[in-house]
């Protein structure tokens, strides 16, 4: 949430096609551009969600008490991204970064230390 404005809330219910039942997914829309499409459990984004940056960049995928946790992927503006493990909002775990040139980086973050590979 931006420090000291609220966010614009829409609850809808949708149906999803994998699924048999339908789902409350929430759109909250920022001040600053930025939006959210998801689910909120108390009104923190908790459960699947998607996170639409101002400047163009997308986070998908799992969030823990409003911090992107779990698996997710980060596509940012520039063509490049991220795949796999968060936690905290953070890179976390096993995942593969691909540059805008198709160029992978394979590699395991366990707290500071990183191991990386080339493929």
């Amino acid at each position: 949430e931006v420090e000291g404005r609220a966010p614009h809330r829409i609850s809808l219910m949708i149906q999803r096609s994998h699924m048999a039942h339908t789902a409350p997914i929430d759109i909250e829309e920022y001040p600053n551009g930025d939006r959210y499409e998801g689910e909120l459990h108390n009104g923190v984004r908790h459960g699947r969600g998607k996170y639409i940056y101002s400047n163009g960049d997308v986070y998908e995928g799992a969030y823990d008490n409003d911090a992107p946790t779990g698996k997710g992927s980060m596509r940012f503006v520039s063509g490049s991204r991220f795949s796999g493990d968060f936690r905290g909002g953070l890179f976390h775990g096993h995942g593969t970064y691909t540059d805008a040139n198709g160029g992978k980086i394979e590699e395991r973050r366990v707290g500071k230390e990183c191991r990386s590979r080339w493929s």
